[in-house]
């Protein structure tokens, strides 16, 4: 009889020609259309002046969207579907100007009530990046009212041919940790982990020099065997437990 030994996972490598690629700007459009889906209110009007990052429609249980140019808005298109099934559009003609609607720092946000901080991340309009658009404050809201102590912030990638969250902490290291700390100071977590494969020295580096004054965020490097980006695979990766 032969016996086989089970493999934990599978080394996936898929990454050549993205490795050292910088993140790069989408190239500029004329206009753009906004989709108007769920419960989304539209809150400009035709003619109106926007500005890149301004609100423009809310929704209680659809996250609010926001422009990301600046521009005069066009038109607003009704009873044309898209290919989507979606009927209402607001099209903003670019100005090409860039002109930013509102600047934050992360210290206006490291002392606000949960309450506030919550009420600002749903109107941001931040959701998961994972496809299905999941709003980032349910989420917050859950853990604080769990009272749970720890972060894990996942920068695996969840499949072989991803580069972003590599390349995301490669370039953007300060602002990543910046952003971990307002969480860990108005959830008053315990700790933070972020958990990155081995694979990427590059970006572990870009971190270790944006956490040297932050004592309660580490960073801990994994083997990247697939599919380590997925949740529940990380967390008994990180604690040894379901």
């Amino acid at each position: 009889m032969k016996f086989i030994k089970k493999i934990v996972g599978i080394r996936l490598e898929r990454k050549r020609k993205t490795a050292y690629s910088n993140i790069e700007r989408m190239i500029e459009v004329d206009s753009i259309k906004l989709t108007l889906y769920g419960d989304l209110i539209k809150v400009v009007s035709v003619g109106e002046y926007i500005k890149k990052g301004q609100l423009i429609a809310r929704g209680e249980i659809t996250p609010s969207i926001h422009s990301p140019i600046s521009g005069e808005v066009e038109e607003i298109i009704t009873g044309i579907k898209d290919r989507d099934g979606y009927e209402k559009m607001i099209v903003i003609k670019n100005d090409f100007q860039e002109n930013t609607y509102e600047n934050y720092s992360a210290k206006e946000h490291e002392n606000l009530k949960i309450e506030n901080f919550l009420s600002l991340i749903k109107d941001k309009g931040i959701v998961g990046m994972g496809g299905g658009g999941y709003p980032t404050y349910l989420k917050i809201k859950r853990a604080f009212e769990n009272k749970n102590k720890i972060l894990i912030v996942n920068a695996c990638e969840c499949e072989p041919y991803l580069n972003c969250d590599n390349r995301l902490v490669q370039e953007r290291a300060k602002e990543v940790v910046e952003g971990i700390n307002i969480l860990v100071k108005i959830m008053k977590l315990e700790w933070a982990i972020i958990a990155i494969e081995d694979n990427k020295k590059e970006a572990f580096m870009e971190l270790r020099k944006a956490l040297k004054s932050h004592v309660k965020i580490q960073v801990k490097v994994l083997k990247r065997i697939y599919p380590l980006g997925e949740e529940r695979v990380l967390i008994r990766e990180i604690f040894k437990k379901k």
